[in-house]
């Protein structure tokens, strides 16, 4: 009896060992904070906005952006992500010639509208900026 008992437990630990969990591994779920990174910081994500006069807010598109390790072009929504602790650069490029917007630093970043990066009061940038909107090369959604 005890060697059929070690039999069927021996048995039972092998079939529980082993096995191909890949799956598991790649469910979003699986990781505690999807939003850790491997340098041991956080993406975090915000919006780049504008109003007009009417104080009517405005998504922008097209934006791109260099975070730290991430870069990247904002979407329709106007959505990018930082990681902590970085400066974000934000420029566009309109006709072939890339204007630069600005820097902000992550800790002041909330809700990014125009006027908040430095460079957006130069002329060539800001008429730059508003042919780029007005011939649709950055997208503009109304929210």
């Amino acid at each position: 009896m005890l060697r059929f008992f070690l039999i069927i437990s021996t048995m039972f630990l092998l079939a529980s060992c082993g096995g191909n969990d890949d799956d598991y591994y790649d469910d979003p779920y699986y990781n505690e904070d999807p939003y850790s990174n491997n340098y041991g910081g956080y993406y975090n994500s915000s919006y780049f906005h504008i109003k007009d006069l009417e104080n009517y807010e405005y998504r922008v598109g097209n934006i791109r952006y260099d975070c730290g390790t991430l870069e990247g072009v904002t979407n329709r929504s106007g959505l990018f992500e930082y990681e902590d602790g970085a400066n974000c650069i934000f420029s566009f490029e309109y006709q072939g010639i890339t204007y630069s917007l600005g820097h902000l630093d992550t800790d002041t970043i909330g809700t990014i509208y125009l006027y908040d990066l430095d460079n957006v009061n130069n002329n060539d940038t800001l008429d730059a900026l508003i042919d780029a909107m007005e011939t649709e090369s950055l997208e503009i959604t109304r929210y």
